[in-house]
């Protein structure tokens, strides 16, 4: 298939590449065309130089893009968290999880993909987490599996309230029935290591785990204030580290030294703290460049009313991932002068993201890549948004 008259082709992969290994920097051209074959990219280049195919699409100046790629989606829950985490807030929401049926679970399910993928976002992971029982964690995983290949196992979320006072106890369970019955339907595991959750030992012990039985691991770490987390996925060997609110300097050389990528996730309030801090040019160019830190900032901040986010029921998202690939450029850090932003630059930057094992064959429109795309006409433009 030719897909030809494309007003602007955003490949993000190198003009001279045969093939791309990884996403590369922000790369486009305009009047454009792609050839698609067999579900793969063949060719890309000039809309005039561009090889006869069997079948021909006229994208009539409109903007063809890679498809968003969100890496951290809490999908699999039911009912609606009106409570922080700090009162309790995950907890609501796994008794109603709980209790709900496995219809009623993939009927949201299908309805926050749909949402995800009418913006624009073709490949996503969804971690489990809000069941935290053997059959509740394995049902909510065969429910993701529905969906995306990219499941991630997420029995050590919390503590549930069975095992107050015995987190030792339960991450045994994780660790063990539990994570025997979930291995099988996931491809990663991750666990959630912050005060009054798990702690670093737990945390490598869940993570250890999982890498014997098969899974890759991942990690949600210093979200809600600094702590072990981002050590502990370094010495994991970890894909991710997920949130990273509080970052301290010995984080940040940890990082800066390791292939652990690093996810902000979109809607969840505030920016990393050592963003916030670090105003000299040496040091934006070690949190951008040298750690490679993808953030998908929040467009809502402090968004954590009930039914305001489409994939995660309690730190939340706006549902228009277009407009908050927009803001991320806003949501940087201090900037250090003004200078002439092309729109929507760097939203697509930070819209594929590090922590998953296809995202050698996603997020670009280099020859070999699989092919998902968001076509976007504005006003009759050739624009990104």
């Amino acid at each position: 298939m030719l897909i030809t008259n494309i007003g602007e082709l955003v490949t993000n992969a190198p003009r001279d590449a045969v093939s791309v290994a990884a996403p590369g920097p922000f790369e486009s051209l305009s009047a454009a065309a792609i050839v698609l074959d067999g579900g793969l990219v063949a060719w890309t280049g000039p809309a005039s130089q561009a090889p006869a195919a069997d079948e021909m699409v006229d994208a009539a100046g409109r903007a063809v893009l890679p498809g968003f790629v969100d890496s951290h989606a809490h999908l699999v829950f039911a009912g609606e968290r009106g409570l922080p985490y700090s009162a309790g807030g995950i907890r609501s929401t796994v008794a109603a999880t709980r209790a709900a049926s496995d219809e009623q679970l993939r009927a949201n399910l299908a309805t926050l993909a749909a949402e995800m993928l009418a913006q624009g976002t073709t490949t996503f992971e969804c971690k489990s987490g809000y069941g935290l029982t053997v059959a509740d964690e394995a049902r909510s995983l065969a429910v993701a599996g529905e969906v995306t290949p990219e499941v991630t196992y997420l029995g050590a979320h919390v503590v549930p309230p069975e095992y107050e006072g015995n987190v030792a106890g339960y991450v045994d369970v994780v660790c063990g029935e539990m994570l025997a019955a979930c291995a099988p339907l996931a491809k990663w595991v991750d666990v959630f290591c912050e005060q009054g959750a798990f702690g670093a030992d737990e945390a490598r012990a869940v993570l250890a785990a999982g890498e014997t039985a098969g899974l890759e691991p991942r990690i949600h770490a210093n979200q809600l204030g600094p702590g072990p987390g981002v050590q502990v996925a370094v010495e994991a060997g970890a894909a991710s580290a997920d949130h990273c609110t509080f970052l301290t300097d010995a984080d940040i050389d940890a990082l800066a030294s390791s292939g652990c990528g690093v996810f902000h996730p979109p809607a969840v309030p505030g920016r990393p703290a050592a963003a916030r801090r670090r105003r000299d040019s040496r040091d934006r160019d070690r949190l951008q460049s040298g750690i490679q830190l993808h953030l998908k900032h929040a467009a809502v901040r402090g968004a954590r009313g009930p039914g305001d986010a489409a994939d995660h029921p309690g730190s939340g998202l706006g549902r228009d991932r277009r407009r908050r690939a927009r803001a991320a450029p806003h949501r940087r850090g201090p900037p250090r002068r003004r200078r002439p932003r092309r729109r929507g630059h760097a939203g697509r930057a930070v819209a594929r993201l590090p922590g998953l094992p296809s995202r050698c064959s996603v997020g670009s429109w280099g020859v070999a890549v699989r092919r998902k795309c968001a076509r976007v006409a504005i006003g009759g433009k050739t624009e990104i948004t």
